[in-house]
């Protein structure tokens, strides 16, 4: 279903940047999600790289995260960092 919004955001002239750059980051990181290995999550960084490649889309930091771990409906669930 959400490549279906992908295709029809791509081609869709009334939305403005940004609401399409949500939608194809949200399709890079399910992409990244299922190319994956199986007991691992995707960084933002292989999102990024899958956002580049698929789609020619350059997205920063803040995209990536709010793709895999924003609303609605997160992707990945976030670990929080317990290195420190």
């Amino acid at each position: 279903m959400l490549w279906r919004q992908v295709l029809a955001t791509l081609n869709d002239d009334t939305l403005d940047d940004a609401a399409r750059e949500q939608m194809v980051a949200r399709g890079a990181a399910q992409l990244a999600v299922r190319r994956a290995p199986e007991s691992q999550q995707p960084t933002p960084d292989e999102v990024m790289a899958v956002a580049f490649e698929e789609f020619a889309l350059l997205l920063d930091a803040e995209q990536e995260r709010a793709a895999l771990y924003g609303d609605p409906e997160p992707l990945v669930r976030e670990v929080p960092d317990t290195s420190l």
